[in-house]
């Protein structure tokens, strides 16, 4: 990431980021258009409603589906989707996530540069981010993410970390079931979830599934 100097509201220098012009494949990188005077306010009532929060930053619909799946298991956290960097901008000034959840190949910049940008708003500093990639040899640690999970995310693992990360308030215990995963490891197969003995959720997942297909491919998308 390149940088500009500005002029501080203390006279001094500040480091302002910003994004390589082209980040792969022919993609324009959109960040550079946005306002550096990011002190905005994090929170607003609109997009709090009780529950823990945590933005995913995600471009890929089948990627979206499976994290989804997961954090239904989670009732107690509120997951937002965002998917590309501009999105995850706009609503960075109206919310301030417990976590972070960072796609590395995004459609407008690349997440790292995205994630030095979100650090500018005030209160977000803190957020503990975890770049979500397929590429494993990523040094995310080396550029300010808490750590990598590797895609495709694995269920049971995914889930216990994040109950370390975000343990689930008092007197809200989790089942064995929704530990394991299960028949959640997979949007496409159709597995149901215990208290949903109709397999509702899992047909609507599935029919969201098999329409994202055409649009993120055949393979897993990054």
């Amino acid at each position: 990431m390149s940088g500009t100097l500005t002029s501080g509201p203390s006279g001094g220098n500040t480091a302002v980021p910003q994004c390589p012009q082209d980040v792969g494949e022919g993609r324009a990188c959109l960040l550079p258009c946005l306002p550096t005077n990011s002190q905005g306010q994090g929170r607003s009532a609109s997009m709090n409603d009780g529950l823990t929060t945590v933005l995913y930053i995600e471009d890929s619909p089948l990627n979206v589906i499976v994290m989804e799946a997961m954090f239904e298991q989670r009732r107690d956290l509120r997951l937002h989707v965002a998917e590309a960097g501009m999105p995850a901008w706009r609503m960075s000034a109206r919310m301030l996530p417990a976590l972070l959840l960072v796609d590395l190949n995004l459609p407008d910049c690349h997440g790292s540069d995205l994630l030095k940008l979100l650090r500018m708003r005030r209160g977000w500093a803190q957020v503990p981010a975890i770049a979500v990639t397929a590429d494993s040899d990523f040094d995310a640690v080396g550029v300010g993410f808490l750590e990598l999970w590797a895609k495709p995310l694995d269920v049971r693992r995914t889930l216990d970390r994040l109950a370390e990360l975000l343990p689930p308030p008092r007197g809200v215990h989790l089942t064995p079931g929704d530990r394991e995963g299960g028949p959640m490891m997979d949007p496409s197969q159709g597995g149901g979830r215990r208290d949903d003995p109709g397999g509702l959720a899992a047909r609507s997942r599935r029919a969201a599934y098999v329409a994202a297909m055409p649009r993120a491919g055949m393979g897993l998308p990054r």
